[in-house]
């Protein structure tokens, strides 16, 4: 009976042991893998915490192995323990070499102790190993070491296993991919870094060490393979772009721009292949006119990115001028949302940014009840106006634009100043070097100040804008690629929006889908600038509600920007008789077919919109189309529901 009982009592306690021995391996497992991730994620979060660590286990390591060691020679000292390595130190003199003996062997096993190993021998020798908790601390202080040498080694060194453990760990729906490391590419990346919900990937057939080490700190993953480069099929399925899954943003900002746009062709064709949707990729694309976009655009006819953003540098900066200092706060308004003041800049510097500034600052200085007037000062402008005026000609026609062959520093410049100070509203200096156009800023500013007409004057150049206020010291520069415009979703969620309203579908991101890129364009400059003039209107009034008058006046305005706007991309007014001629081709067809793609207020190619005429000839353009259609359009409704749409946006109401 009692040799029974034993068995039983043996086979329990050989199922216990391995059961602990099983959970032992499971929690050893699930601690390794943890720590392995934990290492992963955030580099640039655990250098500190890294650095703290190795001090503490540093001189923990020290504390507990000379603590071992001095013990260890006490014992044999007093005999109660023997050691035969250590006889010598009952000799006589051996007191003077018991310290460096305990320091030496010390410093060796926390150096091994970092490299995961450990004298856990010196340790049990001790009464204290028989104590649970000293075994467990001593352990412990050898994991946390070990760990923070990993960890150190796996950042510096293992750029390979951290790809493939943070794409296998991650739980993202989003990749951004910077294709191009370079300064500027990773200032953007570090910009956009904690966005949660996504992955930072940069592609580069060469990246140097401290562009990587600058990567890896702000937790994004390089790559140089040639698969990467090239935007292969098997380098997407890399990073997990899976069909109805992943979403792709693709920032094509390498400073060789002929190589943005060939791998934005080649990621195109790649995902076409993988069979992602259109819907979940987005290009940014750096280099080209904002208008050429559209050979990047997902349409009817052809595969492509599902949002696409195209520009060049001086294009962004320009447009980062206008967001961050819109005209429309540097005029008054009466009552009924009226301008008081007529719109005059002087633009300093005539060349690719003031191109740029110059379209900028046209499409978004029209008001009701304002006129627009631009001087612009360039010693060298009739050698840089070329290109411009034959691109958009009537651009030049519609407003009125003066040159003087003068720079900056001009005795003429300061004459003019005197002349117009009081009614110059808006100045920007547009040169490169930015030395020479903080000092052009600085005594425009300041000659203003001493006129008593102190105003903000601006400088622009290719990476930045800055603002020099009317006390000279007082400087606030933005750089295009910390600036929100590259990484535009919520832009893009308000001309959706607009755009859809306008299409009149069922679907917001179905109408976006179908909108060409042009209209895109058209609605997204439609927000940047309703946004802050009906914000700049509203804090006038001190009021969240506008009054019918007010709101129609705000439409005017949306008109004449909306003019201006077309008049900056080269468009013309598209003659009655050929507009008649358009509704009745689309009728014919509409009998013939049951469907036309014929637009009848704009022809693309032509470059021509009947709608360029004045807000009261609108009545007339649509009585002419519901005459021919029996229909009931109203072109100046258009702007009054753009108007509607980003009040509603803004929370102010009629």
């Amino acid at each position: 009976m009692n040799v029974m009982n034993n068995m039983e009592t043996a086979s329990e306690a050989y199922n216990a042991s391995i059961i602990s021995i099983s959970l032992a391996c499971i929690l050893s497992t699930i601690l390794f893998a943890a720590l392995i991730i934990y290492i992963s994620k955030h580099p640039q979060k655990r250098t500190t915490p890294l650095k703290a660590a190795f001090l503490i286990m540093f001189v923990g390591g020290i504390v507990l192995y000379c603590t071992c060691y001095y013990l260890e020679l006490a014992q044999v000292v007093n005999g109660q323990s023997e050691n035969s390595y250590l006889e010598w130190v009952k000799g006589e003199n051996a007191s003077w070499f018991y310290v460096p003996y305990v320091i030496v062997r010390a410093v060796v096993d926390v150096g091994m102790m970092f490299y995961g190993r450990s004298n856990s021998d010196v340790f049990y020798h001790l009464p204290a190993s028989k104590n649970p908790s000293a075994v467990f601390l001593f352990w412990l202080i050898h994991l946390i070491a070990f760990y923070t040498a990993a960890s150190a080694l796996l950042i510096r060194f293992g750029n390979d296993l951290l790809r493939w453990i943070r794409t296998i760990t991650s739980k993202i729906s989003d990749v951004d991919l910077v294709f191009g490391v370079n300064p500027n590419s990773l200032t953007f990346g570090r910009n956009i870094a904690d966005i949660k919900g996504s992955m930072l990937v940069y592609v580069d057939p060469v990246v140097n060490d401290d562009y990587e080490s600058s990567i890896r700190d702000m937790g994004g993953l390089t790559y140089s393979s040639k698969d990467a480069v090239k935007a292969a099929p098997s380098f997407l399925r890399d990073i997990r772009i899976k069909p109805h899954k992943t979403k792709l943003r693709l920032f094509a900002l390498s400073e060789e721009y002929d190589k943005n746009l060939q791998y934005s062709r080649m990621m195109s064709e790649s995902l076409q292949i993988l069979g992602i949707l259109p819907e979940q990729t987005r290009l940014v694309l750096l280099g080209t006119e904002e208008w050429k976009g559209m050979f990047f655009q997902f349409s009817e006819k052809r595969y492509g990115y599902g949002n696409v953003v195209s520009f060049d540098e001086f294009e962004m900066s320009a447009r980062l001028l206008i967001n961050k200092y819109p005209l429309c706060n540097a005029i008054n308004f009466d009552e009924n949302g009226r301008a008081t003041e007529d719109m005059d800049v002087l633009i300093v510097g005539f060349g690719h940014i003031g191109h740029e500034v110059l379209r900028k600052v046209i499409a978004n200085g029209q008001f009701e009840g304002s006129s627009f007037h631009a001087t612009i000062y360039d010693p060298n402008f009739e050698h840089r106006t070329g290109f411009l005026m034959s691109q958009y000609p009537n651009m030049f026609a519609n407003y009125d634009i003066d040159f003087e062959p003068q720079g900056g520093r001009g005795n003429k410049i300061f004459h003019f100043l005197q002349e117009n100070a009081s009614k110059l509203k808006y100045i920007v200096v547009c040169i490169e070097d930015r030395d020479t156009a903080r000092d052009i800023a600085v005594h425009i500013a300041d000659r203003l100040q001493t006129m008593g007409y102190p105003q903000n004057v601006y400088t622009c150049d290719s990476k930045s804008v800055r603002c020099y206020s009317q006390y000279v010291k007082e400087c606030e520069t933005h750089w295009i690629y910390d600036s929100e415009l590259i990484y535009s979703d919520e832009f893009d969620k308000y001309a959706m929006e607009l755009n859809h309203r306008y299409s009149g579908g069922n679907d917001m991101y179905e109408d976006w889908k179908r909108c060409d890129y042009f209209g895109r364009m058209s609605s997204r400059a439609s927000v940047d600038y309703l946004m802050p003039l009906i914000r700049r209107i509203s804090r006038q009034m001190k009021t969240n509600s506008l009054t019918q008058e007010q709101r129609e006046n705000l439409a005017r305005s949306e008109h004449l920007r909306w003019c201006a706007f077309h008049y900056t991309f080269g468009f013309d007014v598209m003659g009655k008789e050929e507009f008649v001629q358009r509704i009745k081709t689309r009728q014919n067809e509409l009998r013939e077919y049951g469907s036309s793609s014929i637009k009848v207020t704009k022809d693309s190619k032509k470059m021509t919109h009947v709608c360029l005429v004045d807000w009261d000839e609108l009545d007339e353009i649509s009585e002419i189309e519901n005459a021919l259609t029996q229909g009931h359009k109203n072109y100046k409704d258009s702007d009054r529901m753009n108007v509607d749409m980003v009040m509603e946006l803004l929370g102010v109401s009629e």
